[in-house]
């Protein structure tokens, strides 16, 4: 929206349609969270399907709990499913 009306200020349009900055400016360090953990996750798959590239989703799942812990992270088989699916790295 910011992008269509550059003269107007973040106050201005969240008002609009009744949020707060701060409701703003949290969903986009959200947005760059996520996006930064998926990143994360698919570089540890793409070095597993480097040495093994027909392995299936659940054993990857399996495979990343160890590295993804030493980032602090923890995800689930749900999720990892979709990430596969959505960067055509699923296996039928």
């Amino acid at each position: 929206m910011k992008q269509d009306f550059p003269k107007l200020g973040i106050k201005s349009l969240c008002r609009l349609f009744g949020r707060t900055r701060h409701a703003y400016y949290d969903h986009q360090w959200r947005v760059q969270d996520q996006g930064l953990k998926d990143e994360i996750v698919l570089q540890h798959v793409l070095n597993i399907r480097k040495k093994q590239n027909k392995i299936g989703t659940l054993k990857l799942h399996f495979m990343l709990q160890k590295p993804l812990e030493q980032h602090g992270m923890k995800i689930g088989r749900d999720y990892l499913f979709e990430l596969m699916r959505e960067h055509g790295l699923h296996i039928r």
